[in-house]
């Protein structure tokens, strides 16, 4: 049997666009095998970035806040300060919870960005292409998610059953070296 055998597995989070090889091909080490469809990825990166806008407009409107309020604060009277301060305090935590959700929401925008650098999978080792498990490709969002779901419930059973081949998309036997099994 083959020394080597490769599995290339999906990311859970996208769908492929195209597959760039079939099943018996001979493949060279750095060939392109497939291509993550690109458009899912675009449209979460425009919705993060829109909603890190909207973090930073709702930043700059609190600082407003906080700055107003501390002017009629100094203009208040006595038994009014303690209701401006409490005030000026809540916003505050807004302001400080308003900094954290853009972080995480530049942390998302980088993830995303970096996913779209890496669309291409290529192939680790000259072999043949010995699988092509298309069920997992799915078709439109919602089927991929459905398959996902479901191919990962059933691969898990074939991996404890010890078929370590249970959640590739495509393996691929390397060509060259052989053993004796």
């Amino acid at each position: 049997e083959p020394q080597e055998t490769v599995s290339v597995e999906l990311e859970s989070s996208r769908t492929v666009k195209e597959v760039k090889v079939k099943t018996g091909d001979q493949v060279k080490k750095g060939q392109l095998l497939f291509e993550y469809d690109l458009s899912s990825i675009q449209e979460s990166l425009e919705e993060a970035q829109l909603d890190l806008d909207r973090l930073k407009n709702e930043a700059s409107s609190l600082t407003e806040q906080i700055a107003t309020l501390e002017k009629e604060k100094k203009q208040a009277t006595q038994d009014n300060q303690l209701s401006y301060t409490i005030e000026i305090e809540t916003q505050k935590m807004n302001l400080k919870k308003n900094e954290y959700d853009q972080k995480s929401k530049q942390a998302e925008i980088d993830k995303l960005s970096q996913a779209t650098q890496n669309t291409e999978v290529r192939s680790e080792i000259d072999g043949v292409i010995q699988k092509i498990d298309t069920s997992k490709m799915g078709g439109d969002d919602s089927e991929g998610v459905e398959d996902t779901l479901t191919e990962g419930t059933t691969d898990s059973t074939e991996s404890s059953s010890g078929d370590s081949s249970g959640n590739a998309f495509i393996t691929i036997l390397s060509t060259g070296a052989y053993r004796v099994k």
